[in-house]
């Protein structure tokens, strides 16, 4: 249960749903800006409340396609991987 209450304190931190992420320290809100946790609560929030601009929310939707299209071939990849390894015995 520790496991789920950590995994799930850092997503609410990283995406903005504690705290906005203009409020964290400098590098940690560049950070958490840029990774794929900002698209759960911090993008969608900036651009419905008009925070951003036209071309300041395609970026940041642009960031988070670019992290859908990086995580969906790596997990394509480990999976092609696991499956080669995998042995399966009996039937």
């Amino acid at each position: 249960m520790g496991v789920q209450w950590a995994r799930l304190a850092v997503v609410n931190l990283l995406s903005g749903a504690l705290i906005p992420l203009a409020y964290l320290p400098g590098r940690l809100a560049t950070a958490a800006q840029w990774s794929p946790f900002a698209g759960l609560t911090s993008t969608p929030a900036l651009i419905f409340l008009g925070r951003v601009g036209g071309r300041e929310a395609l970026v940041l939707v642009a960031v988070q396609l670019g992290w859908v299209l990086a995580l969906w071939f790596g997990a394509r990849g480990l999976w092609g991987v696991a499956v080669r390894r995998l042995t399966v015995n009996g039937g």
